[in-house]
């Protein structure tokens, strides 16, 4: 598997379905349809993630997506499974592709990463070994949770140096409290905004 299935894993959210419990996107013989290496179902049921593995399929993408697009509407329409939350589901859901720069044409994925039709695409660069490139993985639409945990460093960073450019609290006491403005407060803003003690 490749390495973006941590990210799903690591999300507490979402479940890998087993390919019994996708039989709409597998073969007669059970097997997975390709380029379709995993599926994970958020677990409301209400969002589904197709992961597609394309990094060596050059030339294809516009095939593949035209044959995905009709993979899920038949799932949508026709399909066995979830159609308890299908209403929900068949808004969200989402074929992750897995590129790679050297291999697929960027002028394709550009124009289809902005396709909504039957579903969103997600283009996601990685290596031969399935790193993920250019932090890509921003664009998983679950994957703020991670950025959370790992920014609160940055944050407070950011919050220190945004109270060594605010004006000092005793000078200017009423921008920390609600209430009216007056003249004078205005002009004490002004100076401040205008950086410039000697007004």
């Amino acid at each position: 598997m490749v390495k973006i299935n941590n990210y799903f894993e690591n999300s507490k959210k979402y479940s890998l379905l087993l390919d019994e419990a996708i039989s709409a996107f597998c073969k007669e013989d059970g097997s997975k349809i390709e380029p379709l290496i995993a599926a994970y179902m958020h677990k409301s049921q209400n969002e589904l993630f197709l992961i597609l593995d394309i990094r060596e399929r050059a030339d294809d993408i516009l095939s593949i997506i035209k044959e995905w697009q009709y993979i899920i509407s038949d799932f949508i329409n026709f399909g066995d499974e979830f159609r308890e939350s299908i209403e929900y589901l068949k808004y969200n859901i989402s074929l992750i592709m897995l590129y790679k720069k050297e291999n697929n044409s960027v002028e394709l994925i550009q124009e289809n990463e902005k396709s909504s039709t039957i579903c969103r695409k997600i283009f996601i660069e990685c290596d031969e070994s399935g790193n993920i490139l250019n932090q890509d993985e921003l664009l998983l639409p679950f994957y703020f949770e991670a950025i959370n945990k790992t920014g609160s460093e940055i944050l407070y960073t950011l919050e220190k140096e945004l109270e060594e450019i605010l004006p000092n609290e005793e000078v200017m006491k009423f921008m920390y409290v609600i209430e009216d403005m007056d003249s004078n407060k205005m002009k004490l803003i002004n100076r401040w905004v205008n950086n410039d003690e000697n007004q």
